[in-house]
């Protein structure tokens, strides 16, 4: 059984000296506060571990098994081993470590399904991003292979796509997002602008025109599509909102919320490039 002994604060020797002399040197002066304040560290861990034993074991397992019930892990495991540190033998002791194994494998679940999660994330992203490199700009393209058009049932046969891809040069590590729009009709848009507004407050506006912009007909039907760079910032953030609107403004504007496929795919993007 440990022996409780009685501290009691003593001031060194040095400290008292400085009070009765007259001056001491700057370096004096350091070295006697730096001596000073390791004292007063050394005291409150010597009165913390006296406090330990003061309170006993019952206080400090009622402290474990109050922090566990908060969910405050980390101070529970370090009551309930002072418990064991501090009282072993006794039945606290024992239903520290019982708490302590509790604790233990709750992380062990916590790390557990968080693995299995960022596997399953891996293997969806692997099978929704399709990877082309292009050897003129030496830079890999990773693009959504769901199916990010949208067919508004008000809209007399138009179709408007929103689709996030992800440029990334191996050899200097630079990533860029670009953003894909397409609009088709039986008539012409003449889209100049695409912007995209999340629930969180993130605006991103971008210009779709020549030499970004482009237009072809084709069975009765006008295309026009737009590929445009975006900042990595705004991307990020405006991914952290849960729907995104977004408008197509030109000879008219059409505003819709993303689908869930877009909004996935979306996603899906964004966090490939935290992969890489």
């Amino acid at each position: 059984m440990k022996k409780i002994v009685h501290l009691f604060p003593l001031a060194s020797a040095a400290v008292i000296l400085v009070l009765f002399s007259g001056c001491v040197s700057r370096s004096d002066y350091k070295k006697l506060k730096a001596e000073n304040e390791k004292n007063k560290t050394d005291l409150a861990r010597a009165e913390f571990e006296l406090d330990s034993l003061k309170f006993g074991a019952e206080r400090l397992y009622k402290e474990a098994s109050f922090a566990f019930g908060e969910k405050n892990y980390s101070r529970s495991k370090k009551r309930a081993g002072l418990v064991i540190e501090n009282h072993s033998g006794t039945d606290y002791a024992i239903r520290a470590k019982e708490l302590i194994g509790k604790i233990d494998s709750i992380h062990a679940a916590k790390v557990a399904k968080a693995k299995a999660e960022k596997e399953a994330l891996e293997r969806a992203l692997n099978r929704n991003i399709s990877k082309h490199y292009d050897e003129f700009i030496k830079s890999n393209y990773y693009e959504s292979t769901r199916n990010t058009t949208f067919y508004p049932p008000d809209a007399n046969g138009k179709s408007f796509k929103v689709a996030l891809y992800l440029a990334h040069c191996p050899g200097n590590g630079v990533k860029w997002f670009g953003l894909e729009t397409e609009y088709t009709g039986s008539d012409s848009l003449f889209y100049r602008f695409v912007t995209l507004l999340g629930d969180n407050g993130t605006k991103i506006t971008i210009g779709t025109y020549y030499p970004y912009k482009d237009t072809d007909t084709k069975n009765g039907k006008i295309r026009e599509w737009s590929f445009n760079q975006l900042n990595k910032k705004e991307v990020l953030s405006i991914n952290q909102s849960k729907t995104i609107k977004y408008r197509f403004s030109g000879k008219y504007s059409f505003t819709y919320t993303m689908t869930p496929t877009q909004r996935q795919a979306f996603n899906e993007i964004v966090e490939r490039y935290k992969r890489l």
